[in-house]
């Protein structure tokens, strides 16, 4: 009777062993693709002797045929090589599939440790800044971990800060 039971429990095993096989290789994770991200504006909000404020705008899109929570974001702005600003958003959102979501953000800087590169953008000839924007994304989903994004280019920032000193 002891063999019995053994036998049936091992028959028992095998058939959970090759019906639980079957359900983890039926799992498709396909790799999500990278967030493509382009920065729409910077906009000085305040300019102090010593703490400036910006509202930095950006849009993220979604690459992929599926929605993507997003429970945290960071980023980090450089203009013309200066170490422009950091930021997080801990508030979760959503980017739609094939879609895209706009991040509006305030940033602060100081001017001490910037004035030498903030007075070298200000007497450029360029009407034009360049930029480069790099983070991750925290993505709320089993497997996904963090999708990194970057984008290099050229914004209109020079205008803007020259009408907030004057």
């Amino acid at each position: 009777m002891a063999v019995g039971k053994v036998f049936w429990r091992g028959v028992l095993f095998m058939a959970l062993m090759v019906v639980l096989s079957t359900g983890c290789s039926s799992l498709k994770v396909a790799p999500l693709q990278k967030l493509d991200v382009e920065l729409l504006e910077i906009e000085p909000k305040k300019i102090a002797v010593f703490r400036q404020t910006y509202r930095v705008r950006f849009r993220l899109n979604n690459p992929n045929a599926e929605d993507l929570p997003v429970a945290a974001l960071h980023a980090t702005v450089f203009i013309e090589e200066y170490d422009f600003a950091n930021f997080y958003v801990h508030k979760p959102f959503s980017v739609g599939a094939k879609g895209s979501h706009i991040i509006d953000q305030e940033v602060s800087t100081e001017l001490i440790p910037s004035l030498d590169d903030l007075r070298s953008i200000l007497c450029s000839k360029k009407e034009t800044l360049n930029y480069h924007l790099v983070g991750t994304a925290q993505v709320d989903r089993l497997w996904a971990g963090d999708l990194a994004f970057e984008k290099s280019g050229k914004v209109n920032l020079k205008q803007k800060l020259e009408e907030q000193l004057d």
